[in-house]
């Protein structure tokens, strides 16, 4: 038989396939490779390696399929053009979900938290007089009153009981000048929640609303002024929440979802912050304040 060094190419490649087709069981296989020897341990971990190889290239070529990848790729030989992935205000534009992902929670919330006749009630859609409202909206529904003279019998007790419990146990110091200025916030607070609201959370808005009143002359000030002028807001640690009004908030909610550049941010496309609903952009403000955006007749 002739030696390797005077066979074609041909023969060579013929010669070195005959290798691969002798191979008849995984040992060969080690063999082939010179680990035969090796001990039974580091063969599983061989064998072990090249399948989680075999399994991560399974299922890369399987995401880039069921992403599109390759779809992309028979379009873009097909019309000769680059073929993106479409961007993050397309896809919004394309799939308006924001909304319908909040009603399907609202409904998982409403058979979660809130029993059967609630609901059935809810669907009947009540008269105003039978309405019936959800926690959440009970939390919202303040019942402070805008003046001494629509304060109700309610309200007063409600008052009164508040500020002797803040007096016997204050949640600070007292400011200087000021011997009544905890008992009045908390108080106030209390009161404020109305009847409709647990009595837990009742005690814990007081005393995180005197917490924040009462941290400077300048806090009282500014909640008195906020009580008197805004007294169905409900304030928290870093926010205020209001109800949302035309007049008062359309022009600056216009402003920021725009896309024109605002205070000192740039120019955008305003279907960033639109994409996701089924309205908007707006073209002006009274556009917008004539939108569904101000005009929901009833969303508990």
């Amino acid at each position: 038989m002739a030696s390797t060094t005077e066979l074609s190419d041909l023969d060579k490649l013929l010669h070195a396939f005959s290798h691969i087709t002798s191979i008849t069981s995984p040992s060969d296989i080690l063999a082939a490779f010179g680990l035969l020897d090796l001990p039974a341990a580091q063969k599983y971990g061989i064998v072990f390696g090249c399948l989680t190889f075999i399994i991560t290239v399974i299922a890369v070529l399987t995401l880039l399929y069921l992403g599109g990848s390759f779809q992309r790729i028979e379009e873009q030989a097909k019309s000769g053009e680059l073929v993106t992935a479409p961007d993050s205000v397309t896809q919004r534009k394309r799939r308006p979900l924001l909304l319908e992902r909040l009603l399907e929670g609202r409904e998982w919330m409403m058979q979660n938290n809130y029993n059967q006749s609630l609901i059935t009630a809810k669907n009947k859609k009540k008269s105003e007089e039978e309405e019936v409202l959800t926690n959440l909206t009970k939390m919202l529904m303040t019942a402070a009153p805008s003046d001494e003279s629509s304060m109700s019998k309610e309200y007063k007790e409600n008052y009164i009981k508040a500020y002797k419990r803040c007096q016997d146990k204050p949640g600070g110091a007292i400011l200087g000048g000021r011997p009544n200025h905890r008992f009045e916030s908390y108080a106030r607070a209390f009161a404020g929640c109305g009847s409709h609201t647990t009595l837990q959370y009742r005690w814990s808005y007081a005393r995180m609303y005197e917490t924040m009143a009462g941290k400077s002359h300048e806090s009282d000030e500014r909640y008195q002024t906020l009580y008197k002028e805004r007294p169905n807001d409900i304030i928290g640690k870093t926010c205020r929440l209001e109800p949302l009004l035309g007049s008062r908030h359309a022009k600056e909610l216009w402003e920021i979802t725009s896309g024109n550049a605002c205070n000192e941010h740039k120019a955008y496309n305003a279907d960033e912050v639109w994409g996701f609903l089924d309205c908007g952009p707006f073209s002006n403000v009274k556009e917008l304040q004539d939108s569904e955006v101000f005009n929901l007749e009833y969303n508990a």
